[in-house]
């Protein structure tokens, strides 16, 4: 939980680098919330046939906006890749895809463009100068 509460606590930050294990347990939390969500508004009868979103899952998703942003570009920024690659969502499929590779991939060894290793590792020249 501390994973997903230190998403809302650095909301504000588009620099620096975030672990894997910090990024896909804020996801399985968000992903679990929003299920919920959806539950609750459809056993209080607020969605319907005209409109599919109720409130409870409109003002989470809401609320849960910029620390999602936050924690994805740090993300990538571990994986030594621009915030901007985030755009890629905008490309249906193949984006997506192209997205959760660097999601998946290990954080690049030792300081990187966007800064410290969050494990404290120290570089490995070959390692990052030929990493894709």
């Amino acid at each position: 939980m501390k994973y997903y509460l230190s998403a809302f606590q650095n909301f504000y930050k588009l620099t620096g680098r975030t672990t894997r294990k910090e990024f896909w347990i804020f996801v399985l939390i968000h992903l679990l919330v929003i299920v919920l969500s959806n539950v609750i508004d459809e056993a209080l009868g607020l969605t319907g046939y005209d409109y599919d979103l109720g409130p409870f899952y409109l003002a989470y998703m809401f609320i849960t906006f910029l620390p999602g942003l936050s924690i994805s570009v740090r993300r990538l920024h571990d994986v030594n890749k621009s915030g901007w690659y985030l755009l890629l969502n905008f490309i249906p499929t193949f984006g997506t895809i192209i997205l959760l590779i660097f999601f998946a991939r290990g954080g690049s060894h030792g300081i990187n463009n966007y800064g410290e290793d969050p494990y404290g590792r120290k570089s490995n020249f070959f390692k990052s100068y030929y990493s894709i």
